[in-house]
């Protein structure tokens, strides 16, 4: 089973939620298990998406990431 999550910003922006939209799509397409607990707020920077991706890898959710 594959397991890919998505680390996105805020969705109050237009391209977070265009980011979330194809992830998803692409999720589908692939007949890809959506799991709510694989995606993301990590806000904006370099530090925000880096403690995310930490956090996730050092859990063992997910070793694949869409940032």
């Amino acid at each position: 089973m594959q397991k890919i999550a998505l680390i996105n910003s805020n969705e109050k922006y237009l391209y977070a939620r265009l980011r979330k939209e194809g992830y998803l799509q692409a999720l589908r397409d692939n007949n890809i298990t959506i799991k709510d607990d694989l995606i993301i707020c990590a806000g904006i920077g370099f530090q925000n998406g880096y403690d995310a991706v930490k956090e996730f890898y050092l859990k063992k959710k997910s070793t694949e990431f869409l940032l």
